[in-house]
């Protein structure tokens, strides 16, 4: 009976001990209070953009960024508008967004909108890869906020979705349709000049060439060394309504350049991340050379059913006699895509040319089908102009399906690629319009047969 009694004595002193049964407030705060806190601060900061607000996110599969005008609305709404095509710069689309708390404040797009465009996993419908698209998110997760920005980072791909308040006059511009302008804006001026800003000073002055891709969305800063090298730096870039946001900058010397805005009807600037002002000037031809960037930065790629602009009458019947047969009764067989891609392999001074098609729907380029092969050893002259050897590839067509393709890469008595390249010597350039920059393949000899590429990392 004594140990029975000692033993309660001990228990009634222990829970003196404790003045409180109620859980431990490490923070002042219960778990599911301070949740609930961070979610309205989020929303709080939403609505508070009253003018909307400008957002930039890049996507992980190329690196490309893309602009947005958002407006939030207090029923978890959201309007707007995207720099990915013509309709949506214009056409506000209207869905859903829901705050919810899953290890952090997060922002949930939860109905199909022109963010969902970016992450839609057939790879025709963004020209992303099957299954993941462009690699971009729909869910964010809630970083930080200053008086004017929020910043996120998508929950599967890690990407930061930045987003800045919009002003009263930036509203009524994109109210009013002039995102589309701003961007066409843009776009012809980079396809009528050859912008350049010069970085440096005191004898160690760099021009930049600025290329800008709207298909990749990315920017490229090209300089050319004086011993003949090119030096490259990129970034995604998503249109501005007065410019472009470059998403990790372009850094040469030290400088991170991190976007351009104009400063009249006429004249655009460049600036840096400490906000210093870069005039862009433009030349007549461009200051950078192309075949210094093949093998080392670009292949060249030719695509189903596309002749790219820049490209003649006669080179359109030698890439055409390619990217225009696959689906007809010349080749034999159906196919519903293909792609001609230029391989430069510069240590060894060889070029390999594949001819890709397939009959998969939705089928990545070089994967899920079939890739017909024409290799070339090359020289190069101090002008800059290759003279291609045939090393190995289809002297005599096989048959099946590569055996017609073959005939379209190499057949003997038409104008193909292989023929071509065999009978000429050929000098490489950049081609820009409509906001897209390509790569020209020309003849020395015969100067009006010109074949326009895409440019691919």
């Amino acid at each position: 009976m004594k140990n029975i009694l000692l033993l309660f004595t001990g228990v009634l002193v222990l829970l003196s001990c404790n003045k409180s049964l109620e859980p431990d407030l490490t923070f002042g705060k219960l778990p599911e209070e301070r949740m609930a806190e961070r979610n309205a601060e989020l929303k709080a900061k939403l609505l508070e953009g009253s003018n909307g607000w400008k957002a930039v996110l890049r996507t992980s599969l190329r690196g490309g960024a893309y602009g947005y005008y958002m407006q939030f609305k207090d029923n978890e709404q959201v309007a707007m508008l995207a720099d990915w095509s013509e309709a949506t710069a214009k056409k506000f689309d209207t869905s859903t967004y829901r705050i919810k708390y899953v290890m952090n404040t997060s922002l949930i797009f939860d109905t199909y909108n022109y963010l969902s465009i970016l992450q839609n996993p057939t790879g025709s419908a963004n020209g992303g890869a099957n299954a993941n698209g462009l690699q971009s998110d729909i869910e964010f997760e809630y970083l930080r906020s200053t008086a004017d920005s929020i910043i996120l980072k998508g929950k599967k791909y890690g990407n930061t979705l930045y987003m800045i308040k919009a002003t009263a006059d930036e509203k009524t511009a994109f109210e009013n349709g002039e995102y589309l302008t701003a961007i066409s804006k843009l776009k012809n001026y980079f396809a009528k000049n050859f912008p350049h800003i010069i970085i440096g000073g005191n004898g160690t002055e760099k021009k930049i060439e600025l290329w800008i891709n709207s298909t990749t969305k990315v920017i490229d800063g090209d300089y050319i060394t004086p011993d003949k090298n090119l030096e490259s730096t990129n970034s995604g870039f998503a249109y501005a309504i007065n410019g472009a946001y470059f998403n990790s900058g372009l850094v040469a010397q030290g400088i991170k350049i991190t976007g351009m805005k104009w400063k009249s009807d006429t004249e655009i600037v460049a600036y840096d991340s400490s906000g210093t002002e870069y005039k862009i000037n433009t030349s007549a031809a461009p200051l950078t050379l192309l075949h210094l960037a093949l093998g080392t930065k670009f292949k060249l790629q030719a695509h189903f059913k596309t002749i790219y602009p820049g490209t003649s009458a006669k080179g359109s019947i030698i890439v055409g006699h390619y990217v225009n047969n696959l689906d007809n009764a010349y080749s034999g067989y159906k196919f519903i895509g293909g792609a001609l891609t230029f391989t430069f392999d510069v240590p060894n001074k060889k070029l390999t040319v594949t001819g890709w098609h397939t009959q998969t729907e939705g089928a990545s380029i070089g994967t899920g089908g079939w890739n017909t092969v024409i290799t070339y050893s090359y020289t190069k002259d101090e002008n800059g102009f290759y003279k291609f050897t045939h090393l190995s590839g289809p002297a005599l067509p096989q048959s099946g399906a590569n055996g017609y393709v073959q005939r379209l890469m190499s057949e003997e008595g038409k104008e193909t690629i292989d023929s071509f390249l065999r009978n000429n010597r050929v000098s490489f350039d950049y081609y820009s319009e409509g906001g897209t920059s390509y790569g020209r393949m020309t003849s020395v000899e015969n100067p009006n047969i010109v074949m326009t590429f895409a440019l691919i990392r």
